[in-house]
């Protein structure tokens, strides 16, 4: 199937994603850039001492102002600038007086300096930002669209083709978070698995680069009378033939970004949640079940489980916003 957009005024527009190179902030840049058709550029701030101690207010290192060459916001500018992390929020304002107004800048998330500074702004529902420029949603804007899904069930790595169904994809964060109490916070986690190991056939697990060692031992244990294949760290990630694939989903419930992929599979959705949680994290677990994303562990991926996926909107949002911009300069120029 392939996705429908209503955003065709951004189809091939030039637009950096503006980081500092983190995975998560990445992924939501991109994910959103990627929807909207946008011909993408990554580009990537390192402020250093002193000058990342004043982000996101700045300024900015001056090496990195647009007019010094080897900054990374050096132009020619582009139609517009996604961007996501306190120390690129910074640079948006720079970027927008450079180009005598002429780049729409959008960030995502709350950098805490208001609604001003950006001329689109998304937040999560559990952060307190609002405005007349703020997209607000559930769920983080993020890569794994229905055409991604429908190439990763193209064709099922070999390693998985004996195991027998149903599978169970267990998608693993950092459940226990560095705390003390790692041992104990690790046994309340996988206790939670127990009933869906029990209606799976086989389960694949991908870990992230922020699982402990520790953590993925004692999750082998617990899996050890179950056919199981867990992804070594060698070689491509098959996290999205994992979300694709799968007949039952699981995801450690420490990453919102990590949740809100998994709930865009199609599959019934558990949340395997740490006892000790960040209370805005909480927050958007607690909503879960209310909304239907989650809990209904006896359904499967065939029988058409709803799709739980803010990015599509946020997209249309954002483009709304772009076309009411462009005519706004152009009335001025």
């Amino acid at each position: 199937m392939t996705e429908t957009r209503n955003d065709q005024c951004l189809e091939g527009r030039r637009a950096w994603v503006l980081t500092d190179g983190k995975m998560g902030d990445r992924a939501q840049c991109l994910g959103l850039a990627e929807r909207l058709g946008l011909d993408i550029e990554e580009r990537v701030v390192a402020p250093g001492r002193p000058w990342h101690w004043f982000l996101p207010r700045g300024p900015i290192p001056p090496g990195d102002r647009p007019d010094q060459p080897g900054s990374p916001v050096h132009p020619p500018f582009p139609d517009l600038v996604i961007a996501s992390g306190r120390r690129a929020a910074a640079y948006l304002p720079v970027i927008k007086k450079a180009s005598a107004g002429r780049v729409f800048t959008v960030f995502l998330k709350d950098p805490r300096i208001g609604t001003g500074f950006a001329d689109f702004i998304w937040v999560p529902a559990h952060d307190r930002l609002r405005g007349g420029n703020v997209m607000v949603t559930d769920t983080a804007p993020h890569r794994i669209s229905p055409d991604v899904l429908e190439s990763a069930r193209a064709v099922v790595p070999e390693d998985w083709v004996q195991l027998p169904r149903p599978w169970l994809g267990l998608v693993v964060g950092d459940p226990t978070g560095g705390r003390g109490d790692q041992d104990q916070t690790g046994s309340a986690v996988l206790g939670q698995l127990e009933p869906l190991v029990r209606q799976a056939g086989s389960i694949l697990v991908t870990p992230s680069r922020r699982t402990p060692a520790a953590f993925l031992e004692a999750l082998s244990q617990h899996l050890a009378e179950k056919p199981f294949w867990i992804w070594s760290g060698e070689g491509d990630n098959p996290y999205r033939q994992i979300l694709a694939q799968s007949d039952l989903l699981a995801v450690t419930g420490d990453s919102h970004n990590m949740v809100s992929e998994v709930l865009a599979a199609g599959c019934p959705v558990s949340v395997l949640r740490p006892p000790q949680l960040n209370p805005k994290l909480a927050r958007f677990l607690d909503k879960l079940p209310q909304q239907g994303a989650v809990g209904d562990q006896k359904a499967s991926c065939a029988a058409g489980y709803p799709q739980i996926d803010a990015t599509p909107a946020i997209a249309q949002a954002l483009a709304q916003a772009f076309s009411d911009f462009q005519q706004l300069v152009t009335s001025e120029s």
